[in-house]
C-alpha cells in the first residue's frame, strides 16, 4: 500500500477550496510560461468511478494532465499567491495535511516545504504535470490496467491481503475474502468505485446464484446462510458430519452438498422449511465436485477418486506394498428423482478429470490431465451422457480453467507464454475471444462474458482484477 508522506506545517495563508477559472491573467508578469506551442486535447479519466473530462498537452513522450481539472476532480483544494507568484494545492485527510507548491516564476515543486522532482509545465498560466504523481501525492490510488489507456484514480486504499476467493454478487458487486497476518475476513466491493462497502468476518463463502446470499460451514460441521443485503446469519441445525462440495440450485431455494466422513453421500436442504433431505447414499467414497445435470428431474454429476492400495506387514505393521494401477478420478452420474435409481459411471480411464462442467446442450465437458506425463497438455472433453460417447473438443492447448458465467455461458482458460487468455466456448464447439492478461489465472468468476473478475499471484500472495469490457483493473494489494 502506498504510503502517504507526512505533511508538515505549511507556514502560509489559510487554503481556500476556490479553484481557479484560469491562472493566465493572475500570474505575474516574471511567470516562466512555456514558448512551446502545446496542443491542449480533453481526455477522460476514472475517478471513483465517475469521468471527468481533463485538460491534457503532449511534453515530449509525456502526457501532462491540467493540475487544475485534477484537482477540481479529487477534490483537492487549490490557492494561488500573486506575491509569491506561487500556486498551492492542498489536502487534509484526518490529520494528515498535503501541501504541493508550484512557483511559476522558478518553476520549482515543494512536497510539504521540501523541494519535490515533480516536472510541471506552465502552459498559458495553467500548471501542467504527471496525474499518477500528482494523485499519489495526496493519497490517491492509481490503479494498474491491462488493455486500456484510461487513467483509474481511487480515492479509497486498495485492499491489501492474500485475496484468494472473489465472487459475485447482487448489483455487480464483489465478495472478495481476503487474509492478512491478523485476521481472515470477506469484504463486499465495489468493483467501479473501489469502496468496501461491507466487512463480514466469514470465510469460505459459496454465493447463491442470485448473488442475494452466501453459506459456509462453520467449525462445528453447521450449514449457515448469510443475507448479503441485511447480513443476517441463520443457523440450520444437524449433525456434525463433514460437509464439502455445497452448491446452490438454480433457484437459490435449495442447497445439494457432500457429507459423510468418506463423502459418500450427497444431501439436500430446503431453506424455506429448514428440511434436511438424503438424495444419494451409497457406499461410493471420495464423492467430489457435484454439479446439477438438471433439477426437472434432479440429476447430478460428480468425480470419484479412487486412491492407491497398499499391503501391510501383519507382523510388523509397516506398509510393504504400494499398488496405484487403480488410482485415478472418473466422473458419475445419478437421477435422484428416481427412488431406485444408482450411480452410472461415465468414465473409465487413468487420467484426471477437473472442472466437470455441464454444457447448454445437457453435454458433460470436463478437462483431461495426463497422470503419466506431466508436460502433457490438456484435453478438452466432451462427453453425452445418453450413450457414455466421448469426443476430444480440443486437443494440444493449454486449457487449465473450464468455468460457466454466472448467465450459463461456458469460459476456458488457456495458458500461453505471455500469459493467460480467456475464451467463450460457443455453442457451436468455437472459441471466442474475451480478454487477455500477462497474469496467470489461479480462479475466474464472472456474471458474464463482459463482466468477470479473476486472482493470480502465488499462494499466500493471491491478488484480484476486474475485468469491464475487456479492460483489465488490479483492485487489491
Amino acid at each position: 500500500m502506498k504510503k502517504v508522506i507526512p505533511a508538515l506545517v505549511v507556514a502560509s495563508t489559510i487554503i481556500t477550496s476556490q479553484v481557479i477559472p484560469t491562472l493566465h491573467d493572475s500570474v505575474h508578469a516574471a511567470s516562466k510560461v512555456s514558448s512551446v506551442n502545446y496542443v491542449t486535447a480533453k481526455k477522460q479519466i476514472s475517478v471513483d468511478g465517475s469521468l471527468k473530462n481533463i485538460a491534457t498537452i503532449k511534453h515530449g513522450s509525456k502526457e501532462l494532465y491540467s493540475l487544475k481539472d485534477l484537482s477540481t476532480a479529487l477534490k483537492i483544494t487549490s490557492n494561488l499567491n500573486k506575491k509569491t507568484n506561487s500556486i498551492e494545492y492542498k489536502l487534509v485527510s484526518g490529520k494528515t495535511k498535503t501541501s504541493l507548491q508550484f512557483n511559476f516564476k522558478s518553476n520549482s515543486t515543494l512536497l510539504n516545504n521540501k523541494k519535490f522532482n515533480l516536472s510541471i509545465v506552465n502552459h498559458k498560466g495553467v500548471p501542467f504535470g504527471d496525474a499518477k504523481v500528482f494523485a499519489s501525492v495526496f493519497g490517491k490510488e492509481v490503479i494498474k490496467t491491462e488493455n486500456s489507456s484510461m487513467l483509474y484514480i481511487s480515492s479509497t486504499k486498495l485492499i491489501q491481503a492474500d485475496t484468494y476467493e472473489t465472487q459475485f454478487i447482487a448489483g455487480g458487486k464483489l465478495l472478495v475474502t481476503g487474509d492478512t497476518e491478523d485476521t481472515l475476513q470477506s469484504y463486499i466491493l465495489n468493483p467501479i468505485s473501489m469502496k468496501i462497502e461491507k466487512t463480514l468476518p466469514y470465510q469460505d463463502l459459496i454465493v447463491s446464484n442470485n448473488g442475494n446470499s452466501a453459506v459456509f460451514v462453520d467449525d462445528e460441521g453447521i450449514i449457515n446462510t448469510i443475507d448479503l443485503k441485511t447480513f443476517k446469519v441463520t443457523k440450520f441445525d444437524k449433525n456434525v458430519e463433514p460437509k464439502t462440495g455445497l452448491i446452490w440450485s438454480g433457484d437459490s431455494k435449495k442447497l445439494f452438498f457432500i457429507e459423510g466422513d468418506k463423502n459418500t453421500t450427497i444431501s439436500q436442504l430446503d431453506l424455506a422449511s429448514g428440511e434436511f433431505k438424503t438424495l444419494a447414499a451409497d457406499k461410493v467414497e471420495n464423492k467430489s465436485d457435484l454439479v446439477i445435470a438438471s433439477e426437472a428431474p434432479l440429476k447430478f454429476v460428480y468425480s470419484v477418486t479412487k486412491t492407491a492400495t497398499s499391503t501391510v506387514d501383519p507382523e510388523t505393521g509397516e506398509t510393504t506394498v504400494i499398488d496405484d494401477s487403480t488410482a485415478g478420478q472418473d466422473l458419475w452420474s445419478i437421477d435422484t428423482s428416481v427412488a431406485t435409481a444408482t450411480a452410472v459411471q461415465l468414465t473409465n480411464t487413468p487420467d484426471n478429470k477437473i472442472y466437470p462442467t455441464v454444457l447448454p446442450s445437457g453435454f458433460i465437458s470436463y478437462l483431461s490431465q495426463n497422470t503419466d506425463d506431466e508436460n502433457a497438455l490438456t484435453k478438452l472433453l466432451v462427453q453425452n451422457p445418453l450413450n457414455n460417447q466421448t469426443m476430444t473438443l480440443f486437443n494440444g492447448k493449454q486449457f487449465h480453467i473450464l468455468t460457466k458465467t454466472m448467465d450459463g455461458k461456458v469460459l476456458l482458460v488457456q495458458s500461453f507464454a505471455s500469459g493467460d487468455q480467456v475464451f467463450e466456448l460457443t455453442e457451436s464447439g468455437l472459441l471466442k475471444p474475451i480478454f487477455k492478461t500477462n497474469k496467470t489465472i489461479n480462479s475466474i468468476t464472472a456474471t458474464s462474458t463482459t463482466k468477470l473478475a479473476f486472482t493470480y499471484g502465488d499462494d499466500g500472495e493471491e491478488k484480484t482484477a476486474f475485468v469491464n469490457n475487456g479492460k483489465v483493473l488490479y483492485i487489491t494489494k
